[in-house]
């Protein structure tokens, strides 16, 4: 853990951010600011100075097996320094009434029952599923692309 002297003065975000910026590779990826009278967190934020990664997998794989057309798989990612994540790829429909296309601010990782089928266009071979992770100012994406057989 890194902790700064308390400043004698005020310091502004650009000093702060410069003292930040000059050890970046050493900085985790969460970064918290933490009030040293008191002892509680001020704010935890991801490091902007990181990418994120992302890791997408369906039904517990990269490399998933064919599915049946229509099937419902489970779809889940993680990522680590990220702040929020967004769906994109095949428009494909999820357990929760939407299309996986649609559902943006994701948390960091999570999962969703999806079905094997495009929205719009019904059987398609092969879907390609992608997610994109930021963290305010660099972002990760990851993809599985998986057979469908009729």
């Amino acid at each position: 853990m890194l902790v700064f002297p308390a400043p004698t003065k005020a310091a502004s975000f650009s000093e702060i951010f410069a003292q930040i910026n000059s050890i970046r590779d050493q900085l985790a990826a969460i970064i918290r600011l933490v009030n040293l009278r008191s002892g509680s967190m001020v704010a935890q934020v991801a490091n902007p100075l990181l990418s994120p990664v992302v890791d997408l997998k369906v039904n517990g794989s990269d490399q998933p097996v064919a599915v049946k057309f229509n099937s419902n798989v489970t779809l889940s990612w993680t990522s680590q320094n990220a702040s929020q994540c967004s769906g994109f790829g095949h428009i494909v429909p999820t357990s929760n009434g939407t299309a996986w296309t649609d559902m943006t601010n994701l948390g960091t990782s999570g999962s969703v029952a999806i079905s094997a089928r495009h929205q719009n266009f019904g059987y398609t071979n092969p879907l390609k599923l992608e997610i994109k992770c930021t963290n305010g100012s660099k972002s990760g994406t990851d993809a599985v692309t998986f057979p469908v057989t009729p």
